[in-house]
């Protein structure tokens, strides 16, 4: 069995069949314990040069790769296109779409207001609602108007980037620079009236419901237990408030995390409890508690992984917390060599002590 892409038509309706005129092939992808898929590199060769060029047409569309098990290791959607022929590299990305805008001013009073949001359907259409709200050094509703109206102009459609090399390239290629869907969080904004106290895990189920347009549900494993006041703003992220109710834990000390399924559902739970669900062998394997080789192709974040048979047992900790047992927070896969590399929690460097694992 080898790798396998699937590219999906930017509505979820069904696989994209004009893919199959390129050879799609995952580089690295990587997980976090919040949010889960985070990012993947994918290279894309066509049967000739004018594919290459068309794939700038994929930004946006959902992808999701699979490994030699037929299993479904990360998904997401193509957030940069970048295509390279000759001297000339072409790149667009979704940071700078914006499709919906407003903008914060002051008033002849001296007062802050806000526009009304504006936004442009056929973009919206194509990539869904990108919200931006600016804050700009203006006075009056009608110059922040225009002012707004003038960025909507320029920020509604993806505005492709080129540089030159420094010399030829023989071939043409494509790289495709994708991001997992929590991400998507970030692009609308969320307010909420004054109400009853809620439990922190209710306000994120909302608050997905409110700007995750391109998820279908949550499901809660745990509540937190700790209750606040639903009020918003709307002056932050739907990403920026999960995030910050994420990171208050619940009322044992445990922190939340939550993570996008496969179903594009956000799932939510509490810190596992600190026991061993992986080991790392003296020898660099990774493996399961019962000795498995583990699948370093699912890339477990999340959960516990344990040193085993490296630091003698005897050895005294008192200043120091044992450094056998650490939570994974984040990781990557590269897929040509099948090294899985974890991150523990409260790692500096993505390539601290025994960070590389390759299985076999």
């Amino acid at each position: 069995m080898s790798w396998n892409v699937r590219l999906l038509e930017r509505g979820f309706t069904d696989y994209l069949r004009a893919a199959g005129q390129w050879k799609l092939t995952p580089e690295r992808y990587s997980w976090h314990s919040i949010g889960g898929p985070q990012d993947a590199d994918i290279t894309l060769e066509g049967r000739d040069e004018r594919a290459a060029w068309e794939a700038l047409e994929l930004l946006g569309c959902p992808v999701e790769i699979y490994d030699e098990r037929r299993a479904c290791v990360w998904w997401g959607c193509v957030y940069e296109v970048s295509v390279s022929v000759g001297a000339i590299t072409m790149g667009v990305n979704l940071d700078g779409l914006a499709n919906s805008v407003a903008v914060s001013y002051e008033t002849d009073a001296g007062e802050q207001a806000t526009t009304a949001w504006t936004q442009d359907a056929d973009s919206v259409a194509i990539y869904g609602t990108k919200e931006l709200l600016l804050s700009a050094k203006v006075v009056g509703e009608e110059t922040a108007e225009a002012l707004r109206d003038v960025y909507l102009g320029g920020a509604k459609i993806p505005v492709a980037q080129f540089e030159k090399a420094r010399s030829d390239r023989v071939n043409s290629s494509a790289k495709l620079l994708c991001k997992g869907w929590w991400q998507t969080l970030d692009w609308k904004y969320y307010a909420a009236a004054t109400g009853t106290a809620s439990d922190t895990t209710a306000q994120i189920a909302a608050i997905v419901t409110a700007t995750g347009q391109f998820l279908t549900g949550s499901i809660v494993r745990a509540t937190s237990g700790i209750t606040c006041n639903p009020y918003r703003s709307g002056e932050n992220t739907g990403k920026a408030e999960i995030e910050a109710l994420l990171s208050t834990g619940n009322s044992s000390g445990a922190r939340l995390l939550a993570w996008v399924n496969h179903l594009r559902e956000v799932e939510i739970s509490s810190d596992p409890a600190a026991e061993a669900q992986y080991y790392i062998t003296r020898d660099g394997r990774f493996t399961d508690i019962y000795g498995n080789a583990g699948s370093g192709s699912s890339c477990p974040v999340g959960a516990w992984v344990q040193l085993q048979d490296v630091v003698p047992g005897n050895v005294d900790y008192a200043v120091v917390r044992a450094p056998t047992l650490f939570f994974i927070e984040e990781a990557s896969y590269e897929v040509a060599t099948g090294i899985y590399t974890p991150k523990p929690r409260g790692q500096r460097s993505d390539y601290g002590v025994g960070t590389r694992i390759q299985e076999g």
